[in-house]
């Protein structure tokens, strides 16, 4: 196992790790040896329920294809159940490369678009609560 790897997973606060369902990640993570550090791991179907859906909880493929394009909510239909258990496996067939970079890239631009949202309700609250925000350019 690559020590820069442990140590990257491990680093305190220089980067935050964003995924669904999380607990499946760390668990194929620990499989390898590998942990990442609690304080650095955002769940983000713990923190974003699409408004669309009466799911409990919703998966990737259903934030990324109402966020990003349509695209992605099929992105699961694509690849065989069978083909999960070969998650943790050397080397992964191309297919499922191919899957885990669309799963990588749906997954940050995801995140990244639902805290741009959030960030800006946070800073249009503070502009609102603001009493010298508003200004009157009436001339």
């Amino acid at each position: 196992m690559p020590k820069r790897l442990k140590d990257f997973l491990q680093e305190d606060k220089l980067y935050t790790f964003v995924g669904f369902s999380i607990g499946g990640d760390k668990r194929m993570l620990n499989k390898s040896g590998l942990e990442i550090n609690p304080n650095n791991f955002i769940d983000m179907q713990r923190r974003w329920k699409d408004p669309k859906t009466s799911k409990y909880y919703d998966s990737l493929a259903d934030v990324a294809g109402g966020i990003i394009h349509p695209f992605y909510s099929s992105m699961k239909k694509k690849m065989d159940k069978g083909e999960h258990k070969l998650w943790g496996t050397s080397p992964l067939p191309g297919n499922l490369i191919t899957y885990a970079g669309i799963d990588a890239y749906a997954t940050y631009k995801s995140w990244k678009t639902i805290d741009n949202i959030v960030t800006g309700w946070d800073i249009s609250k503070e502009q609102e609560a603001d009493p010298y925000y508003h200004c009157n350019f009436a001339g």
